[in-house]
């Protein structure tokens, strides 16, 4: 006869737990941004998704996307903030607004920290849980508003230096960690984009 073991304690205990240690780490998201990274975990959990069936990639990719164009919080470059200052565009000290930044200033741009499509291939390769995907979401969908002639410079940058260090579960976004990664100067606080 063969005997059955107990589990010390039930999947749901394991799931409740989980979930609620989510919430806890996410109070600082709107729920568009929760929904996002619930439906990217579900997404990862599929073995036909994973296996790249039903566009996959490009799934995952707009979903990112979405969740980077829902980030109301941004850096700016120490270059970008003075030409920004000089057009007198803040609304506040740590306010600015997205159409102002678009009408009057052609040569200030947003930039990734990692390509989405990196984010992307490190989302598939990975087994990792909700909180871990909140976390790989928000450090490397940061945005950073730089001049152009900082983006061209940004762009030579290598990726793998600052992939491996964004994508670690550990790592904490701030502007001395987007100095390092990117080599220019980073303004200290993060400011609000308005609509």
């Amino acid at each position: 006869m063969q005997s059955l073991t107990i589990p010390n304690s039930s999947s749901f205990y394991k799931y409740h737990e989980i979930n609620q240690k989510f919430q806890n780490e996410s109070k600082g998201l709107i729920n568009d941004q929760i929904a996002l990274i619930k439906y990217i975990y579900s997404l990862l959990s599929i073995r036909e998704f994973r296996s790249g069936y039903g566009f996959s990639y490009k799934t995952l990719n707009n979903l990112i996307i979405d969740f980077f164009n829902l980030n109301t919080k941004c850096f700016i470059s120490k270059k970008a903030f003075s030409d920004l200052e000089r057009k007198n565009l803040f609304m506040s000290k740590d306010q600015i607004s997205k159409k102002d930044i678009t009408k009057n200033c052609f040569d200030i741009d947003y930039v990734y920290l990692i390509p989405i499509k990196e984010i992307s291939k490190e989302l598939f390769i990975r087994k990792i849980d909700l909180i871990q995907i909140k976390n790989i979401l928000i450090n490397s969908t940061t945005k950073v508003l730089v001049h152009n002639d900082e983006k061209r410079f940004i762009k030579n940058i290598k990726i793998c230096s600052c992939k491996n260090k964004v994508f670690k579960t550990n790592f904490k976004i701030n502007s001395s960690e987007i100095e390092k990664l990117f080599g220019i100067g980073i303004e200290k606080i993060r400011f609000k984009l308005i609509n």
